[in-house]
């Protein structure tokens, strides 16, 4: 329902709402494209330069509170970098000011317009980290419940796949990690300023939140698009990252690439930009771009 409001709102609008984006470029993606285009503007335009182009597309992380594509932009151009391709973050709403769906509504607009400008869904990575990552598996099940093809692979970085559960290492690695989440009690837990910024927790919003869309660990993976999940082995949600990785595989026993997952022995949460120059960041980004030459 909160879908279908904010599309006919956006309809109602007397100018169209706008989405702010970016096109990011390492120099290894730019040799690569260098033989279907020298031009700049025709480079940054979100168009396929050639048939089977690849690109990715990227949400970043952030809480849903903070971040926009200029946050993020070393992270992009590092996974540009090593996949030898274009990626697009895109500069989606913010809660509290815009709380759930507004996220996953902008998401599913950025796709559908790379679909629409002639990119092939199976030529799309859908990629984000931490909160980013979260709306990539939100996104995916999204677009299998409107039997819209979904993307070619997904790099979840740090996924936060489950918003009213916790696991062992969410204390166990306390300790170890910076990142601070606040229990569902409190009127400051990330996934309450999601979905219903400064309302009381009741028993029906803490079901509400075990939905698909909010807590995308609870969905179905049977035949899900290949997933390259990421993780830092010293951080809080160490446990939620192995948990999904279990059950992705689980679903699809056929399919041993139906899943891959790393942990990255005592690296915190997105530790990819926190400690970019270790060379676990450096392997973590070659890894990213092998997958996504891979799919």
């Amino acid at each position: 329902d909160g879908l279908v409001k904010l599309v006919e709102e956006d309809r109602a609008a007397q100018e169209p709402r706008t989405i702010g984006y970016e096109i990011v470029l390492g120099t290894e993606a730019m040799k690569a494209l260098e033989p279907y285009s020298t031009d700049t503007d025709r480079l940054l335009s979100i168009e396929p330069l050639f048939e089977d182009e690849k690109i990715m597309l990227w949400f970043h992380g952030g809480g849903w509170v903070i971040g926009n594509p200029a946050t993020h932009r070393s992270m992009a151009g590092d996974a540009s970098q090593q996949a030898q391709a274009r990626v697009v973050p895109i500069d989606y709403r913010l809660t509290p000011t815009h709380p759930f769906p507004s996220q996953t509504h902008d998401t599913l607009i950025a796709y559908l317009y790379l679909v629409q400008k002639g990119f092939k869904p199976e030529n799309i990575t859908v990629a984000g980290d931490s909160s980013g990552a979260h709306l990539s598996l939100v996104l995916t099940h999204l677009l299998r419940h409107m039997q819209i093809a979904t993307p070619g692979g997904l790099v979840l970085l740090s996924p936060w796949s489950d918003l009213v559960h916790t696991r062992p290492s969410m204390e166990s690695n306390r300790l170890h990690d910076y990142l601070v989440i606040q229990p569902l009690e409190s009127p400051l837990n990330y996934g309450r300023m999601l979905y219903a910024p400064g309302k009381p927790l009741t028993e029906r919003m803490r079901q509400e939140m075990q939905g698909t869309l909010l807590s995308p660990i609870n969905g179905s993976f049977d035949g899900f698009p290949p997933t390259l999940l990421q993780v830092g082995g010293g951080e809080r949600l160490l446990d939620d990252v192995k948990e999904l990785a279990t059950k992705i595989k689980d679903q699809n026993p056929g399919n041993p690439e139906a899943v891959k997952l790393e942990v990255f022995v005592g690296m915190p949460h997105i530790f990819h930009i926190l400690f970019r120059y270790r060379k676990e960041a450096q392997d973590a980004f070659e890894s990213i771009g092998a997958f996504v030459k891979s799919l």
